[in-house]
């Protein structure tokens, strides 16, 4: 036996376990990932960010990990919507942050913005992730423009920051829910309708990279690559379907879905994508080759296209989709 052919150490064939952190950043984030670890939709370390000991409190109870933030800055009782106090309150924490970060390959970032905590922290995440050299996919979420011009500038300044620092920067606009064809529904619903766009783009993040469900699965270099640089404009786009039109019922809602009418969202046609589809029963060639190149013919991807699904029996006739990209247009 040559010495280029002799064995491999023991353990050399076993492939790296790809670490994923999902964290929230501020009350109304930490809620949402209490809710995905307690329902346990996702195959992620879960961690809760925030300045209020109390919020942090439930996220305890679903079994989340939680950091408190700036106890010196805020005294455990929140940033008092002051998005200076909560880059304070991150800065102050900067050791516990970088040991939370450690260990890590994809940082998902969710920050709920307009608040302190949200507005000022996840930047503070954000920039100590890039500085790691973490890829960073954050969902950020923004208020009603009701709620005020100070809550919306700070917001708004919170989400420049963010895309500038991010692999991928993914903007929920609450606005954007009167836009929906579910626009008469109650305020709670409407929620729901936010609430299933962001867990889709969770749960897809995952599961097209740590795929125990189907055959399919993106490899995290492929992925990263879709994020060559930061600050780029993101691609995303979430399509849902069900019964016997769910596959043309699903690719319409990815069409038209609002989050590609975001101020950050990409601007023209991403040169690589990525595509998770999810469905109940393993699907066939022609239906994977059909859903992939319609994707392709609506958003790009003509140097790459990395397709991914998983089955998931639990959704039935339901039908999944989601699709990841980025363009260098700001």
């Amino acid at each position: 036996m040559t010495e280029s052919e002799s064995l491999p150490p023991p353990g050399a064939g076993t492939p790296p376990v790809l670490r994923v952190k999902l964290v929230g950043v501020g009350g109304s984030a930490c809620r949402t990932v209490a809710r995905l670890c307690r329902e346990k939709q996702i195959d992620a370390e879960c961690v809760a960010v925030d300045t209020s000991a109390a919020d942090l409190a439930g996220a305890a109870a679903s079994g989340v990990r939680t950091l408190l933030i700036g106890e010196n800055v805020a005294g455990g009782a929140g940033a008092g919507a002051d998005a200076a106090r909560g880059a304070l309150a991150a800065r102050a924490s900067d050791e516990a942050l970088r040991s939370m970060l450690a260990g890590t390959d994809l940082l998902i970032l969710v920050a709920s913005l307009g608040r302190g905590t949200g507005s000022g922290a996840a930047v503070e995440i954000a920039n100590l992730a890039r500085e790691v050299g973490l890829l960073c996919v954050c969902f950020a979420t923004t208020p009603f423009s009701w709620e005020g011009t100070a809550s919306t500038k700070q917001a708004s300044e919170a989400a420049d920051a963010l895309q500038a620092n991010c692999g991928a920067f993914i903007l929920l606009e609450n606005n954007l829910l009167a836009q929906t064809e579910d626009a008469g529904a109650s305020y709670s619903e409407g929620f729901r309708i936010s609430d299933r766009w962001l867990e889709t783009g969770i749960s897809a993040c995952c599961r097209m990279l740590r795929n125990d469900a189907g055959r399919m699965r993106v490899d995290f270099a492929a992925f990263r690559g879709l994020f060559p640089v930061v600050g780029m404009r993101t691609l995303f786009s979430v399509g849902f379907g069900d019964g016997a039109a769910a596959q043309e019922d699903a690719l319409t809602d990815l069409f038209r879905c609002p989050l590609l009418k975001t101020r950050t969202s990409a601007a023209g046609p991403s040169e690589t994508l990525a595509v998770h589809i999810e469905l109940g029963a393993e699907p066939q060639i022609s239906f994977i080759n059909e859903i992939v190149q319609r994707v392709k013919d609506r958003f790009g991807g003509e140097s790459r296209t990395f397709p991914s699904y998983a089955v998931n029996p639990a959704l039935g006739s339901r039908i999944e989709l989601c699709v990841f990209g980025a363009t260098g247009k700001r």
